[in-house]
């Protein structure tokens, strides 16, 4: 094979996997848009979309484990609905399969910051969530209000804003 068809054979590939890439993004946020359809949040809920973190789903494995409850992974992207009482990660499309359940009081911090995967810097929350008596981490990577494109600072500020002063009314008298 000739060095010729060496540089078209790595260029055709690479069309391919950009075309692959891009079908597969598609999918994700189109799925996402049926999801949040199906779950139908109340006006007064706060509703995020989650993005995939290997973390995440560490830190979600050992909370079932810990609390007895089966394990779900989110999915490439996922839905997260705080009420006035509850935190609930959803993940599928039509049908909605939820992932996880916190209680509002089980928050106890809640911070906005960053991770990284590869050359990408993701606006993250960082989640204080206690499960019989042992507190974990949970890192939640935003995007924007449409689930399609990444939050920016401003976006998870008032994502952690929100949070906290659902959190404080579920705890009054406390210091959160």
């Amino acid at each position: 094979m000739t060095t010729e068809g060496i540089i078209y054979g790595v260029v055709a590939l690479s069309v391919v996997a950009v075309i692959v890439a891009g079908i597969l993004t598609i999918t994700s946020i189109r799925l996402n848009t049926v999801r949040r359809g199906a779950l139908n949040p109340p006006t007064t809920a706060l509703t995020m979309t989650g993005l995939y973190g290997s973390v995440t789903n560490a830190v979600l494995r050992r909370m079932a484990t810990a609390s007895g409850t089966e394990s779900h992974r989110t999915g490439q992207r996922f839905t997260v609905i705080v009420d006035e009482s509850a935190m609930t990660w959803w993940r599928g499309s039509a049908q909605p399969t939820k992932i996880a359940t916190f209680p509002l009081s089980t928050i106890s911090d809640v911070k906005g910051g960053t991770t990284h995967y590869g050359r990408i810097t993701y606006q993250t929350l960082f989640l204080g969530v206690t499960v019989l008596d042992k507190t974990y981490e949970l890192q939640l990577r935003l995007t924007g209000p449409k689930g399609i494109t990444y939050a920016s600072v401003a976006q998870r500020e008032d994502y952690v804003a929100d949070l906290w002063s659902r959190v404080a009314a579920t705890n009054p008298g406390e210091d959160v």
